[in-house]
């Protein structure tokens, strides 16, 4: 007679090698939800060993790894490789999870689902992708996201700007039922940490935080700081983040280095990627988000606005979800220098101090509400339950 004490077995696929938010999702509903045994199969990188630190059992997936195109798009030659990248790797992973008795897999991410539904076909095992992006329906990726519709057993859409997306690529209401909304979370740091540093317009810190890769935006920024440092000289501006291993993102960040140099010398500092979120967030007075395409979600947004500072993002996509405009932060019309400098300029007048401070408030206030990581866990605890029953 089977034991029901039996914890089920899911396998959560992770295509980056590079940390990111997916990783540190994953890492979270893998290390805090106990019900289920899960076990992550991802490419050797920072993302394999962050999760090893964390005592999540992995397996290591050479092969499972995201797709890169290289130039204006795929040729037939590419295609035909990924498509035998895909079908070596997904076949030795059904191998071991027809061997664990794997009840479910979870695909990180819309490149993951891709072995997912190759997976599903040698074993038969169900899958969900955690949908954390939005994309054009012209797109690679949403024609793969149109093949995994009809195979996967759930989209969970980390917004509504996600879930909207997905409705668009499929160019029908065939799979609404597919699509489940669940936000993503986190625990919010310590109150003593935040309450402490109040707003100073002798001069504050503004920080941008990302990959340095050009959707970021971060040129915008510094072309709206140049319009701002025509009148004001009360800031400094500190970008946390590295560039990528590409041409493109290396051109990038010498781009906004020569600019820094040029147009802001004095006022910005590069401090590459920073792992330690209290560097990050507790010095800084304003957090500026404004990427130059909508955001599904942005934990940016959201860990910043924990810490209780001032967080200014584009009026479009996921950011929309958690910002109510001028109550606990500010939603500025999106690839426009001159409306965000409108706002920022406000941010640093003398006279918006005590505004700031209620909306610090308020959006501490919003995540402990909306967005805590007990939210996040008790979500997907029980939709794991359901897919697995």
């Amino acid at each position: 007679m089977m034991d029901r004490n039996i914890k089920k077995r899911i396998y959560c696929l992770s295509v980056m090698s590079e940390w990111g938010g997916g990783e540190e999702f994953l890492r979270t509903i893998c290390s805090k939800i106990s019900d289920f045994e899960f076990k992550i199969i991802t490419p050797p990188g920072d993302s394999l060993n962050r999760f090893n630190e964390s005592n999540i059992e992995t397996i290591i997936e050479n092969d499972l790894q995201k797709m890169r195109q290289n130039g204006e798009g795929w040729n037939y030659f590419d295609s035909f490789k990924l498509l035998i990248k895909i079908l070596k790797a997904s076949r030795r992973i059904a191998r071991i999870a027809k061997r664990d008795k794997c009840k479910l897999i979870l695909a990180n991410g819309n490149y993951a689902g891709l072995y997912a539904l190759f997976i599903k076909f040698f074993t038969g095992i169900d899958f969900i992708v955690v949908q954390h992006l939005l994309y054009k329906d012209s797109s690679f990726e949403s024609k793969s996201i149109k093949l995994q519709l009809r195979f996967a057993k759930l989209f969970v859409c980390v917004s509504n700007a996600v879930k909207q997306n997905l409705i668009s690529i499929s160019g029908t209401k065939k799979y609404v039922h597919k699509f489940e909304v669940l936000h993503l979370g986190m625990s919010l740091p310590d109150s003593h940490k935040i309450n402490t540093k109040k707003i100073s317009n002798e001069k504050m810190n503004i920080a941008l935080i990302g990959t340095i890769i050009n959707i970021k935006g971060f040129h915008l920024v510094f072309e709206a700081m140049k319009i701002v440092k025509q009148s004001k000289n009360n800031f400094h501006i500190h970008l946390f983040g590295n560039p990528i291993e590409t041409d493109e993102s290396k051109k990038y960040l010498q781009h906004l280095t020569d600019f820094a140099h040029n147009n802001l010398n004095g006022f910005v500092s590069f401090h590459g990627f920073q792992i330690s979120k209290d560097k990050i967030y507790l010095d800084a007075d304003i957090v500026i988000n404004y990427s130059t395409i909508p955001e599904s979600f942005s934990l940016i947004v959201l860990e910043a606005m924990a810490y209780g500072k001032i967080v200014i993002s584009a009026d479009e996509g996921g950011p929309k979800e958690i910002i109510d405009n001028n109550v606990n932060g500010f939603l500025v019309p999106p690839r426009s220098p001159e409306k965000l400098a409108e706002i920022i300029n406000m941010c640093l007048e003398d006279s918006s101090k005590n505004k700031l401070e209620e909306i610090k408030i308020e959006a501490r206030n919003s995540v402990a509400e909306n967005f805590t990581e007990t939210k996040l866990l008790q979500n997907y605890k029980s939709l794991l339950h359901k897919m697995v029953s």
